[in-house]
């Protein structure tokens, strides 16, 4: 016995110090190498836009299009729908994106923006000027944004899980506080307004209905048969001032079950919408809502429970969704529904033609933060962004960027 635990002991003494040595050679290569002062060459993602959300206004009479596309900062883009031209592009230093925006009833544009803290920001369709009006202390994240009759707006944040509502008329925050308050870090991933109560749908199953006036919460999603794993509500919209139409999913944004609740009869109908996809459907149009599912655009009447399609295609989901007409023009008819798209491009489906028009991008590109790197056996280099619509090419001999249609890239294979 005690042979073999001397044999041990010389083991571990040999293993310890083969090891130390190779520790020691290693420093001592590295030590000698020397490195010169960096040199800025070219930014690697230096034109891409990414939009995560917008919303239609009206300035002057005309409908504009209101867009934050991510940057640092980001860029608050109001985009003329009639002409199709970008009117301005204006930094809101230090927010960086937004995936939440809402006109009031007097036509001012709030947006909820993240990037050195939760911030809320409004914009006159008068002035033009976008100027910050609250800063929501302890949250890093404003993800959704509604406003009631009287212009008050609502937030929704994370990670505290919290519902803020800013007064425009006094300029103050009233904090509801934390609408569940089970774990640490929650989140309010979307919002609703109806008859003075607001719905928020959270990234934990629930959908918290916060009385304003005596600010007691109730959750409305108890017995809802919801598939396991989808606990996000990722979308929660007012339809007609009386329905909530609320799309579920498992928080990545995939395409989810949908669900329409009836806040006269404070009950769910008997329906369930498969494979929801986009943020932010509007209202009714003769009784039928219009929503994206498998790339489809398709209705759902509210008299008769009926799902229909409408012969209309899309490759994505709304980014908020709004009804715009275009008086001046023949073209397009009616009514249209008006999106925009992840790479600041705006989709306008026409109910009357049937035709989806697409539009490419006007909103001017910013400089992305780098997410992978790899490289080519050629010698160039590929870039992916946080966030990003576009990747890069960079041929490290003569510096030449060629961009690519890529989203945020999530591993580098070799």
């Amino acid at each position: 016995m005690r042979a073999k635990w001397m044999m041990a002991l010389v083991l571990v003494i040999l293993v310890s110090a083969f090891g130390g040595t190779a520790g020691y050679a290693q420093e001592s290569k590295l030590s000698q190498k020397t490195y010169g002062t960096p040199e800025e060459l070219v930014p690697p993602l230096k034109y891409t836009v990414s939009v995560f959300n917008g919303t239609v206004g009206q300035e002057e009479g005309r409908p504009v299009l209101y867009a934050t596309s991510k940057g640092k900062p980001g860029l608050l883009n109001v985009i003329d729908l009639a002409d199709y031209k970008l009117l301005r592009s204006i930094p809101i230093p230090p927010s960086e994106s937004s995936w939440a925006h809402t006109v009031a009833p007097d036509g001012t544009l709030y947006v909820a923006a993240d990037g050195s803290g939760a911030r809320l920001w409004s914009y006159s369709p008068v002035t033009h000027v976008p100027e910050q009006v609250a800063v929501f202390e302890g949250e890093s994240w404003p993800i959704c944004v509604t406003t009631d009759e009287a212009g008050k707006v609502y937030v929704g944040t994370y990670p505290g899980g919290k519902v803020f509502q800013y007064d425009p008329a006094t300029k103050q925050v009233k904090d509801y506080g934390r609408v569940i308050g089970a774990i640490p870090q929650e989140y309010v991933r979307s919002i609703a307004y109806q008859g003075g109560n607001v719905y928020a749908g959270t990234a934990h199953r629930q959908i918290v209905r916060v009385n304003l006036a005596t600010g007691e919460k109730t959750n409305i999603a108890e017995g809802l048969s919801v598939p396991e794993g989808d606990d996000t509500v990722y979308d929660l919209d007012t339809i007609d001032n009386r329905y909530l139409f609320a799309r579920y999913t498992d928080g990545t944004g995939v395409p989810g079950p949908g669900y329409i609740y009836d806040t006269q009869t404070q009950s769910w109908l008997d329906v369930v919408l498969d494979n929801v996809t986009g943020l932010h459907e509007t209202d009714s149009l003769d009784g039928k809502i219009y929503y994206m599912s498998d790339k489809k655009l398709k209705t759902f009447d509210l008299n008769t429970h009926e799902v229909a399609l409408t012969g209309m295609e899309y490759g994505s989901g709304f980014r908020g969704a709004d009804w715009v007409e275009f008086p001046n023009n023949p073209e397009p008819p009616g009514k249209n529904l008006v999106t925009v798209r992840y790479d600041g491009g705006v989709a306008i489906l026409n109910i009357e033609t049937k035709q989806v028009h697409l539009y490419n991008t006007v909103i001017p590109g910013t400089p992305g933060v780098v997410d992978r790197i790899q490289t080519a056996p050629d010698g160039k280099l590929f870039f992916t962004g946080v966030q990003t619509s576009r990747g890069s090419i960079i041929d490290p001999k003569d510096l030449s960027v060629t961009t690519y249609s890529l989203g945020q890239g999530t591993a580098c294979i070799r």
